[in-house]
């Protein structure tokens, strides 16, 4: 039943995007200098990520060690995130603040419910995570040392999450496994969070197209980041065939 609703609300985020989009492949492929204020809204959203996905390592930690976790906490994150959709969208440090309370209690029974089928790599989960929050620490760093470049920003931020995100990786893969796990804990998750990377930047693009349509509640963005992983990958992928497509017959 719950795999029913999270495939409902992913097409639902679909339908609605596609209904109102806000990206373009123009705008996408412009990097030009943006206005402080948007870079300002960057820099609000990447550090509210960064602290959302902290919390959640903080959790799996937590369940790690006291290995408490369970229902109650599954309750609290469906409570902190009613709670969040009852605030109004300007209050962005306690809708944060909410999120990353919702994140904990994610962060806990995310390693509750896997435990069982990941029993003998329980530490696969604190490393995604934990890479997960230091990609998204390098691009709040990154931008608070530029106020208008978002092109240094982007490049710099992933050049910099590759280099920390790999010394993570490589570190969890060592500390849980040994020198014999590196396929499952520096290989694997290098794939996923190399994704993360590249839709972090596409993101960041719909951000700023959002940012001037007057769409500035960094709280939001936060939580757009996640749902609109199904709309903008699919945008990204169709647009890049036109792309492609138009490229050759013009060849």
């Amino acid at each position: 039943m719950l795999m029913i609703m999270i495939i409902r609300g992913h097409i639902a985020t679909v339908k609605a995007y596609f209904g109102k989009p806000c990206l373009t492949w123009d705008s996408f492929s412009n990097f030009s200098d943006v206005s402080p204020f948007i870079m300002t809204h960057l820099k609000q959203v990447y550090l509210s990520l960064f602290l959302i996905l902290l919390s959640s390592v903080l959790g799996s930690v937590w369940h790690f060690f006291t290995k408490n976790g369970g229902l109650t906490n599954v309750i609290g994150f469906m409570g902190f995130l009613i709670w969040y959709n009852h605030i109004q969208p300007w209050r962005g440090r306690k809708r944060v603040s909410l999120l990353m309370a919702a994140a904990f209690c994610k962060g806990v029974f995310l390693e509750f419910l896997l435990g069982p089928f990941i029993h003998d790599n329980k530490g696969i989960i604190i490393t995604l995570l934990g890479g997960s929050a230091l990609a998204f620490g390098c691009f709040a760093v990154v931008a608070r040392r530029y106020e208008r470049e978002r092109d240094y920003t982007y490049s710099y931020g992933v050049l910099y999450a590759i280099i920390i995100v790999s010394i993570w990786l490589f570190s969890g893969s060592y500390m849980y496994g040994g020198k014999d796990a590196y396929t499952l804990y520096f290989f694997v998750p290098f794939v996923g969070l190399s994704y993360l990377l590249s839709y972090t930047v596409l993101y960041s693009q719909e951000i700023v197209e959002q940012t001037r349509r007057d769409d500035h509640h960094y709280s939001e963005h936060c939580v757009m980041f996640f749902t609109y992983i199904p709309a903008l990958s699919w945008w990204f992928v169709s647009n890049l065939l036109k792309e492609l497509h138009t490229f050759i017959t013009n060849i």
